[in-house]
C-alpha cells in the first residue's frame, strides 16, 4: 500500500473527508478523483522523498527498460521498477503506520 493510500485510509478512519484539501485544491479537472486532504497530509514527506530520489539518481544507472513510453509520448517509470522504488522508499522513510 502506498503512503498516499495509507494516509487516505487513515483520514477516512479518523472521520475526515480525504477529498477536501487546503494546499491541494479541488479546481483541477480531475477534482472528483483527487484526494486533496490526503495529499496535504503527505506533503511534509516531500523533501525526504525528493532527497532519496535525487540520491538514487546520483548513485544508480538506469536503463531504457526501467521506463515506458506511452502513446501520448509521456515517459513513465515501468510498473515493476515503480513497485521496487516504492518498497525501498517505504522501508527507508518510516511512514506513519500508527493504528
Amino acid at each position: 500500500m502506498t503512503p498516499l493510500t495509507q494516509t487516505k485510509t487513515k483520514a477516512i478512519a479518523d472521520g475526515y473527508d480525504p477529498m477536501i484539501g487546503v494546499m491541494h485544491d479541488q479546481r483541477e479537472k480531475h477534482k472528483d478523483n483527487t484526494p486533496s486532504f490526503a495529499l496535504d497530509l503527505v506533503e511534509p514527506m516531500r523533501p525526504v522523498v525528493d532527497r532519496l530520489i535525487l540520491k538514487l539518481i546520483a548513485e544508480e544507472t538506469f536503463s531504457g527498460a526501467d521506463f515506458d513510453l506511452q502513446s501520448d509520448e509521456v515517459v513513465r517509470i515501468n510498473p515493476e521498477f515503480c513497485r521496487l522504488l516504492l518498497s525501498v522508499l517505504a522501508t527507508i522513510t518510516q511512514f506513519d503506520r500508527r493504528p
